[in-house]
């Protein structure tokens, strides 16, 4: 009788059986699957968004010196820096390189300006080809800096290019409208899958060729 207790009491504190420590190795590894998932997808959105705030800098360094260029002294009440900026870039690259950014943000509104000079074989101080940056936290930054020509309309509005928008910006500037020069820069970057045909950033600026009005203080 005792024995007979004892051997299922035995029994009872046996331990898990076979079936028992597979559920539970099964359940555990979902688990951990599901944990290791969540983990690695925080940690591929984090590296995202580390590498589109490195973007933006670069697209913003890039930027402010195109703006800068464009400070230099006035020749005639031109900013001669506003040339520099077309300095040695060619015409087909210029327009090849609107072409291809062509859904790029006020690049449609926007006439492609280059040097008229310039062969396919000149070094212009801003490149019309992307240029590779150096690689920042393990990730290359391509650089593309786009110049050209729009009118707003004195009474506000948009830049835009004209309408029915001509091939070309008209010689003189139409009434009613003021010529502009906008820049944009594009930054490209790839990284593994986050972006299937690449990841794009782009900034633009208007820039007013013409001087302020001198005011005479004289009395």
């Amino acid at each position: 009788m005792l024995i007979d207790a004892l051997r299922r009491r035995f029994r009872r504190d046996g331990g898990f059986t076979l079936i028992e420590v597979i559920t539970a190795i099964f359940v555990i590894s979902i688990l951990a699957t599901s944990a290791l998932y969540f983990y690695l997808n925080g940690l591929n959105i984090s590296h995202a968004q580390e590498r589109r705030q490195l973007a933006i800098t670069v697209a913003n360094e890039a930027m402010e010196t195109a703006r800068g260029a464009t400070l230099g002294k006035t020749v005639n009440d031109v900013r001669v820096g506003i040339q520099a900026i077309y300095a040695g870039r060619d015409g087909a690259k210029v327009r090849q390189a609107f072409l291809d950014n062509l859904g790029v943000p006020g690049v449609a509104q926007t006439y492609p300006q280059w040097d008229a000079s310039a062969t396919s074989t000149s070094s212009p101080v801003f490149k019309v080809d992307p240029v590779p940056e150096v690689a920042r936290s393990g990730t290359t930054f391509s650089v593309a800096t786009l110049v050209g020509l729009c009118y707003q309309p004195t009474s506000g509005g948009d830049c835009i290019r004209l309408a029915p928008p001509p091939a070309i910006p008209p010689v003189a500037t139409p009434v009613g409208y003021t010529p502009l020069t906008r820049i944009i820069v594009t930054v490209t970057w790839t990284a593994g899958s986050e972006c299937t045909a690449g990841c794009r950033y782009s900034v633009s600026s208007l820039v007013d060729s013409n001087t302020d009005l001198q005011w005479n203080s004289v009395p």
